[in-house]
């Protein structure tokens, strides 16, 4: 497991190694999850990475997978 502590953080770390599975928080500074990962899939190292976003805010997470996200999973806060 790797923590990146942005989004920003997050593509570098993509460009250095693939990913199985990407969990980012919807909502964040600068980059929210979706720019996020709109970026990573332009990366080669992420072709067959899987997406996840985590949110607490249940009106966003209905529109989580709207813009061509239909297969990345949405996971409300809190959970287990």
């Amino acid at each position: 497991m790797v923590s990146a502590l942005n989004g920003e953080h997050a593509l570098r770390l993509a460009q250095q190694g693939s990913f199985d599975v990407v969990i980012s928080d919807l909502r964040m500074p600068v980059m929210d999850g979706r720019d996020l990962i709109r970026r990573l899939r332009l990366l080669p190292s992420c072709a067959n990475t899987r997406f996840m976003i985590s949110t607490g805010d249940s009106t966003a997470a209905a529109r989580a997978g709207d813009e061509g996200m239909a297969d990345v999973v949405v996971v409300n806060k809190p959970y287990d």
